[in-house]
């Protein structure tokens, strides 16, 4: 047996994580320090699972940028591009081992990580933020509203408008091979991208009660993430307005299925209908985890905004060694 490495699980609104502090592994896992993350992507794969580890959307690697020069760690200089003006650096792998460039609710539950690992018990957030997280693809301003709950700039959406016209003839398919098990009223498709991409579609109807409607949605979304037209993949977003500040949405995540919230994909759910409806920002977004804030000027230079406060699950420990060489 190797030595026990802590971690953090997280949640918010039923989007879950487990966080390692890097900082936790410089004394005796220096060799998983390297310049990609096949190691890790194997040990998500592992822990991520519900029933033989700990159960996950996804693993999430934290790391005070600092420690690259202080520690000679020149691999991870690449990883986390260092030339970017952050304080700490983040990367996430989900469930499946895929490598995602951004996740909203996956910033909001590292960001209350870096408080509980940075600061003094008690210390007010606003005292210390905002500060700067470096994703794979660009650095992310984290700041505390007056409700102290935590608000991601996440993105300024970019909208692809020469796609949209034949994405709905696409999509329109996708529902025309479900329509024997469900009757769905499809009103647009708009491929937006906040940090990673995704396909809003707008539903006439929307019930977030309804397990049956779910399980066709399920399947609709990862046809569609299985299109020629997504090489990289896409999340998929099933949306409706319920009134002028207030949406319902369902997310069949890339790498995750479907799941409870997605930070990301309200997003760009909140984006693609302000862009299309008069709506009112901030917009409420209500998905099967629970509600949460959106806020978007609807300007060209303008970051769409999540807003939330998540919860610390539990902290745990697991070797590392043992996982790697699955004889445990």
């Amino acid at each position: 047996m190797g030595k026990s490495i802590s971690f953090y699980k997280m949640q918010h609104l039923g989007n879950d994580f487990i966080v390692f502090w890097l900082t936790d592994l410089l004394a005796d896992y220096k060799h998983l320090f390297t310049a990609d993350l096949s190691q890790w992507q194997s040990i998500a794969r592992q822990l991520c699972q519900s029933k033989f580890g700990v159960g996950a959307d996804g693993v999430i690697l934290l790391l005070d940028l600092d420690l690259i020069e202080k520690h000679n760690l020149k691999a991870l200089a690449t990883l986390f591009a260092t030339e970017y003006k952050a304080k700490y650096g983040f990367n996430l792998i989900n469930k499946d081992g895929s490598i995602a460039e951004v996740s909203g609710n996956g910033l909001i539950c590292s960001s209350k990580v870096i408080l509980d690992k940075t600061t003094d018990s008690g210390s007010d957030p606003s005292n210390i933020m905002p500060f700067n997280i470096l994703t794979s693809n660009r650095v992310i301003e984290i700041g505390v509203n007056t409700q102290g709950k935590f608000k991601v700039n996440l993105a300024i959406p970019e909208f692809d408008e020469n796609f949209t016209a034949e994405l709905m003839t696409i999509i329109n398919q996708q529902f025309d091979d479900y329509k024997s098990l469900y009757q769905f009223n499809c009103l647009s498709v708009t491929p937006v991208n906040t940090g990673n991409p995704h396909c809003v579609i707008e539903l006439g109807d929307l019930n977030l009660k309804d397990s049956r409607q779910f399980q066709v949605l399920a399947q609709i979304g990862e046809s569609i993430q299985r299109l020629s037209v997504f090489p990289q993949g896409v999340n998929v977003e099933f949306v409706s307005i319920l009134n002028k500040s207030e949406i319902a949405l369902y997310v069949v995540e890339r790498g995750c299925g479907p799941t409870l919230a997605c930070g990301s994909g309200a997003c760009a759910s909140c984006a693609a209908m302000l862009k299309i409806h008069p709506l009112v920002s901030p917009v409420t977004v209500s998905m099967p985890g629970g509600q949460v804030q959106v806020d978007w000027a609807k300007q060209a230079d303008s970051h769409v905004c999540l807003i939330g406060y998540p919860q610390t699950v539990f902290l745990g420990s697991v070797d590392i060694s043992c996982l790697q060489s699955t004889k445990c």
